[in-house]
């Protein structure tokens, strides 16, 4: 690890708006994020005195007190103000649904039942809560611990970012072959690609019988590097960029690449996550890269990205469906039925894993009677691996919980909480640790994305954060399930970098003369 001083030399000085100016004449002054936090919590605190007894749930006051709190006090763990999409940002993001917007769902709405068998008690509920709660704190205080002594700021040093670092159009070209034989592995021919959008239930029924083949297996693995190839172009046109190119080129530009990578990353078997976190991705690279990214480019990735989690719930309404795509464009009310079945409220509750699908976990789990003793957590990160990783399915965290909810193996279509993992093996204190962990990584992670030398590499730091955060609410086994799967791209890239720094060294070294 690099020293304090060396980190602190490499990052630029920032203005943090998020500020609290305190004991000036007796009181304290709330500003930046410290203000907002308190906001929401006075919004959870309003809430939870107006609505009805039943849907009153003091977990909700505690999380929202606790995330106003850390503003406040752990100066390190507020919004780095000078990137507006980073990993940190994006883990507090993630950590305020989890503790504000989820149990303020909750409060106004009611506990979502979504596939539950049945809901759980109020103490289960509100202990989940207080879970998430506990999760947060120890995450920020090892944050806090290791970034206390360092400025993660606004922007790297001129001196870090090298256009030089980009990956070259050879190993582009390299990702784009190998992505294209991934394609056509995967769907053997266009018409294929056509039966994909326009029948999702045919073209899941015929995936089952050829899941075990050789080809789509390959294709698997190979068919992100297409995407990828595109992303690696897109940034090193961003790094090579000139200035008097117009603000109009620069946002269609950006605008076509966000399109391909839209279309490629369609493709994962109508998976909606592997569409919107490269997308989160390249919104980072365009909002807290360098400033020569123009306005108008932004605007336009922000409008696109927006526009993509909008159609998402009908997308998933879509897919589940036994509607073909000629019938939801030509009929009317194929297209009023599947809207009926978009509930935001529950969609919202159950896709971000609010509390009571945590509680029923716990609950119906025996709060851990038995404990695992780490077992469940590596049965769950080492389930997702192709054929070696079929002994471990039945009892990773993910297998016990569709059990729990559908009481056979068969169905696996829910995700366990992280926590609930972490609980099973070792109760309060897996929770802990598994998050003190994960804070730890966030800071590495940030680190990392500051320091880029280029475009492609803050993109690489940024995708990572986004699903290794999918554990502040979903399963270990779907991080894992990601980077076995997606991540070869970027795992070839770092061995293409190792490998051009080392050959760029042997031909900077003096030779000695006699």
């Amino acid at each position: 690890m690099e020293t304090n001083a060396t980190l602190n030399c490499a990052l630029s000085e920032q203005d943090r708006g998020a500020r609290i100016i305190r004991k000036r004449r007796g009181t304290i002054s709330l500003t930046g994020s410290s203000a907002w936090s308190f906001v929401a919590f006075a919004v959870v605190a309003t809430a939870f005195l107006s609505v009805p007894s039943e849907n009153q749930y003091p977990g909700a006051l505690v999380g929202a007190f606790v995330f106003f709190l850390v503003q406040c006090f752990l100066p390190a763990c507020r919004p780095v103000s000078g990137k507006l999409l980073c990993p940190w940002n994006w883990a507090l993001f993630v950590f305020f649904l989890q503790l504000v917007m989820l149990p303020l769902s909750v409060l106004l709405f009611g506990p979502s039942q979504g596939v539950l068998p049945f809901l759980p008690s109020d103490r289960a509920i509100n202990f989940a809560m207080l879970i998430n709660t506990a999760a947060f704190i120890t995450f920020c205080a090892t944050y806090h611990y290791f970034a206390r002594g360092l400025v993660i700021g606004r922007q790297s040093s001129a001196s870090q970012r090298d256009p030089r670092s980009a990956p070259s159009l050879a190993y582009i070209a390299l990702n784009g072959a190998m992505g294209f034989t991934g394609f056509f592995l995967a769907f053997g021919a266009l018409s294929k690609v056509k039966e994909y959008f326009s029948d999702p239930a045919g073209y899941l029924s015929r995936l089952v019988d050829v899941s075990d083949r050789l080809a789509p297996a390959a294709g698997q693995f190979l068919r992100p590097f297409l995407g990828i190839c595109i992303v690696m172009l897109w940034c090193r046109w961003l790094d090579r960029k000139r200035s008097h190119e117009t603000e109009g080129f620069s946002s269609v530009v950006t605008t076509l690449a966000i399109l391909a990578v839209c279309f490629s990353n369609a493709t994962f078997n109508y998976n909606r996550g592997s569409l919107v976190v490269p997308l989160v991705a390249m919104l980072a690279v365009i909002v807290s890269g360098p400033t020569r990214v123009p306005r108008r480019a932004a605007v336009s990735a922000g409008a696109i990205v927006l526009v993509v989690l909008l159609l998402l719930p009908f997308y998933g309404a879509y897919r589940s469906s036994n509607f073909t795509g000629e019938e939801l464009f030509n009929d009317p009310s194929v297209r009023n039925l599947l809207a009926d079945k978009v509930e935001l409220t529950e969609m919202f509750q159950v896709y971000g894993s609010a509390p009571q699908f945590l509680g029923f976990f716990l609950e119906t789990g025996k709060w851990g009677a038995d404990p695992q003793w780490g077992k469940v957590l590596v049965f769950s990160a080492l389930a997702p691996l192709p054929i070696l990783g079929k002994p471990f399915r039945e009892n990773s965290g993910t297998a016990i919980y569709n059990r729990l909810i559908y009481g056979m193996l068969d169905v696996e279509d829910q995700i366990a909480p992280f926590q609930g993992e972490a609980f099973l093996d070792f109760h309060l204190a897996g929770v802990l640790v598994g998050f003190s962990v994960l804070g730890w990584i966030a800071f590495k992670l940030q680190t990392a994305f500051v320091l880029s030398q280029s475009f492609f590499e803050m993109f690489i730091w940024q995708y990572f954060s986004v699903w290794t955060f999918v554990l502040i609410f979903g399963s270990l086994s779907v991080v894992s399930q990601v980077f076995i799967y997606f991540c070869w791209p970027f795992y070839l890239y770092f061995v293409y970098r190792r490998l051009k720094s080392r050959s760029a060294g042997r031909l900077h070294v003096p030779t000695k003369r006699g």
